[in-house]
């Protein structure tokens, strides 16, 4: 009958979700999170991420795991505030700006090497000397924006007294300078196959870091055995190497 069809439906679904229940009420007892909160800080890439989570699901633990995006001091807001459990990828520089719980630890991830890159149509496509910080000022930086909405916005890349675009990530910038719309620092892997096509063009610098150091962080109040995991996961050489795409 359509009743029996209906509740034989529903129950498969109420069943289903009892099951899920129970896992997770296991887990929880067991020390694993029901749910564990990662944000992947914009300069890395989202998919660099995927092999460190599908060896996590090897734990065949319950938990669920949730990741957003967040660039600059939003990463280590989110931590502060409770909105995150882990946070990979993040610029250690931003916690400057931040009051940090006292439980916060943070380790290093890896350095990412970065190139001034422009458009092949770009002005200073065709100059054959290291570019100056006078030269660089005649023409519009692109910008990563700060996400943080409670604290100080600070902006990577910007090239000091210039005019500035700001999107919300790499993919973004890059897109941005192939487009002719100014030019950037981004990360020379990342920069690599767009260099390689003729689109972009690497300028030398006269003068100006291009390293930017990449950490990872977590309070120690929220953690449980999925933190403590992908903690110990992000301490290992090859791992790091893999999501910062070297």
């Amino acid at each position: 009958t359509v009743a029996g069809r209906t509740l034989l439906e529903q129950g498969r679904h109420i069943l289903a979700a009892a099951s899920n229940l129970e896992a997770a009420l296991k887990s929880t007892a067991t020390g694993w999170e029901s749910e564990i909160r990662i944000v992947v800080d914009s300069s890395i890439q989202i998919e660099n991420v995927f092999a460190l989570l599908q060896k996590f699901d090897e734990t065949q633990n319950s938990t669920q795991v949730r990741i957003s995006r967040e660039s600059l001091s939003g990463a280590w807001e989110a931590l502060a505030e409770d909105r995150a459990d882990l946070v990979i990828g993040a610029s250690f520089e931003s916690t400057e700006n931040l009051r940090l719980h006292a439980d916060l630890q943070t380790g290093i991830l890896g350095h990412l090497e970065c190139a001034l890159v422009v458009a092949a149509k770009h002005p200073l496509a065709k100059l054959s000397t290291p570019v100056t910080s006078n030269q660089l000022r005649q023409h519009r930086s692109i910008s990563i924006g700060d996400s943080g909405r409670n604290v100080p916005n600070i902006h990577s890349g910007v090239l000091t007294g210039t005019a500035t675009l700001l999107v919300p990530d790499v993919a973004s910038k890059i897109a941005a300078i192939a487009h002719g719309l100014g030019l950037g620092l981004v990360p020379k892997k990342l920069a690599a196959p767009f260099i390689k096509q003729g689109v972009l063009v690497e300028k030398e610098l006269a003068q100006a870091a291009n390293q930017v150091t990449s950490r990872y962080g977590w309070r120690t109040s929220n953690s449980g055995k999925a933190v403590a995991w992908f903690v110990r996961q992000l301490g290992d050489a090859e791992i790091q190497q893999q999501i910062l795409g070297n």
